[in-house]
């Protein structure tokens, strides 16, 4: 048996966790997922243009289309395709960067922010639930467990395998 397919055969023990971690994360970003377009559809809004309003919400301060994009993983176009249709349906604001006006900076309008206020309250018990999960799960053990992901990683994709 070559080396690569023992390091693909991994047993059911202790060397499965990080597996397991990871499906169980994808299977918590699923969930988030339709969470956020049921979420968004309760209010008028598609699921993307939820998490931007979310991203603004969050913000201590107004964000460019760059910090935007970086802060949600949306292309800039994508971006600025939502935050048009956002900005129309007075949602989101647009002004001008004090410094240089070729940089617009977004922020949440009244309307904006009323709706996030009502939106949070259903945010607020669920960021209740997922901390009472993570409470359960020990957090050395849970480092523990992401660290030996990574070392797995690191050794699988090393350039002596590929």
């Amino acid at each position: 048996m070559s080396d690569v397919d023992q390091q693909i055969n991994v047993s059911t023990t202790d060397s499965d966790l990080p597996f397991q971690l990871y499906m169980a994360m994808r299977r918590y970003c699923k969930v988030q997922e339709r969470i956020r377009t049921k979420v968004g559809k309760s209010i008028g809004l598609t699921e993307a243009q939820y998490y931007l309003v979310r991203a603004l919400a969050l913000s201590s301060s107004r964000l460019s289309y760059t910090q935007l994009a970086k802060r949600t993983s949306l292309s800039h176009n994508s971006v600025s395709t939502l935050v048009k249709g956002l900005v129309k349906s007075g949602v989101i604001q647009k002004h001008p960067y004090p410094d240089d006006g070729r940089i617009t900076e977004l922020s949440l309008s009244s309307q904006g922010e009323a709706m996030v206020q009502n939106v949070f309250k259903f945010s607020k018990s669920q960021q209740n639930v997922l901390q009472k999960v993570i409470r359960m799960i020990e957090e050395d053990d849970l480092l523990r467990k992401l660290g030996e992901l990574e070392k797995l990683a690191l050794e699988f994709f090393d350039d002596t395998n590929m």
